[in-house]
């Protein structure tokens, strides 16, 4: 059931993503919930979650490029009906949050490693004690 609902989103995805050259960017289209839900925000100046539409397309240029030059920072804010500083946010969020990521990655594997190692070196140890008992 998950996996069916997250290759679909994947393909509506794929049918929204546009690739990031600058002349592309036009072609992605906001719904009026991510306008009005930028205006509300705006307006009342408090902090709110990006839509899921939002949060999608990122995710995706992230994927391309993980930092943006203003020029292309500018583009995506506006694509999004973000302000640049959001967009700048988020990325730097989302850099952070990938580099724990391998940093976990990371230490599971020197864990799993260690482990091993441990075990054989208290099999070794119990060998030259069989050893020594003879």
């Amino acid at each position: 059931m998950q996996s069916e609902h997250l290759s679909s989103s994947s393909k509506a995805m794929e049918s929204l993503w546009i690739s990031s050259s600058p002349s592309a960017l036009q072609g992605f289209v906001l719904s009026d919930e991510d306008l009005n839900g930028w205006w509300r925000h705006q307006l009342a100046g408090k902090k709110r979650r990006l839509t899921a539409t939002q949060v999608e397309f990122l995710e995706r240029s992230f994927e391309f490029e993980n930092k943006l030059d203003s020029e292309r920072k500018l583009q995506v804010a506006k694509q999004l009906g973000l302000s640049p500083r959001q967009v700048a946010i988020w990325f730097q969020n989302r850099r952070a949050r990938s580099k724990n990521k391998q940093l976990e990655k990371a230490y599971d594997s020197l864990r799993a490693s260690f482990n091993k190692l441990k075990a054989d070196f208290d099999n070794l140890l119990k060998e030259k004690d069989g050893l020594q008992t003879r």
